[in-house]
Parts: C-alpha cells; structure tokens; sequence
C-alpha cells in the first residue's frame, strides 16, 4: 500500500513539474512565418485568429521598398537550440544576408521572433525567399516579391 502511494506520489510531481514549468515536448519546430512590413513590426498591427494575435502577412513589396520583416513563430525552443535566417534574391541566386539567433535563456513553449532584411538603395524588383534553419536543418522557407 505504501509503494502504491509513493508511485502515485511520483507520478502526480511529475505531472505536476511538466504542467508547471511548460516542459517543452518535443523538438523545436516552426509553427509560422510570413514577411511583413516594417510598419506592422513597428505598430505591431494584429491580426486576431482565433485567440492568437498575428502582424499582418505580406508577401508583395512595391518597388523601392528599403525594410522586409519576418515574423517567426517557434514551438519548443531550448537554449541549445540554433535558429538561423538565410535572406536570398532568387533572380540572381544570391544570399543577401545571414543571421544567427541562438541566444535562448530558457526554454520556450511558444516564441515569437521578428527580424528583418534592411537594404538602404531599397531591394531590387524580382523573387526572393528567406530560408529558416533549425539546428542547420532547412525547416521552412518565405517566399516574397519586390514589384
């Protein structure tokens, strides 16, 4: 009987520790992302669905556009984890810039990051994409056009 108690004991703290501390679930993954304008990063416009709020999805810029945002959405992040964005102009192939995000402090169920591409002549007309690796896995790529 005593065993029996103790068991259940352990168990209810362990269920208790996993509801408690949002003990993530499984590997880090991406849950959204989509490209949007430095206005809806900067006033932070919404976009309710659901219960969630969003910034407004983008994914055609007007010529002479200098700012593209991205709007990251990630499940399950750990601080060994290693998120890094791969901005690219597909008419030419070339990556226009890289970036590293891997200072996680602690364990995230859900994270939102924002970042952007910054070009001050402003981005050429034509295709590109942003490509997000996950511990150097290719996890989910952005397609968006300057026109």
């Amino acid at each position: 009987m005593k065993t029996r108690v103790a068991i259940i004991s352990i168990i209810a703290a362990i269920v208790f520790l996993f509801t408690a501390t949002g003990c993530i679930k499984g590997p880090v993954e991406v849950t959204r992302a989509y490209t949007c304008t430095q206005e809806d990063v900067n006033d932070f416009t919404p976009v309710l669905e659901g219960e969630e709020q969003f910034v407004k999805p983008t994914s055609v810029f007007p010529s002479g556009t200098k700012y593209v945002g991205l709007f990251i959405q990630l499940k399950n992040v750990v601080p060994e984890d290693k998120i890094t964005i791969k901005w690219n102009y597909l008419e030419t192939g070339k990556e226009l810039y890289s970036e590293l995000v891997d200072r996680f402090e602690k364990s995230h169920l859900n994270y939102d990051l924002f970042t952007g591409l910054y070009i001050d002549s402003g981005l050429s007309a034509g295709k590109y994409n942003v490509v997000i690796y996950l511990n150097d896995k290719p996890a989910k790529t952005v397609e968006f056009s300057v026109e």
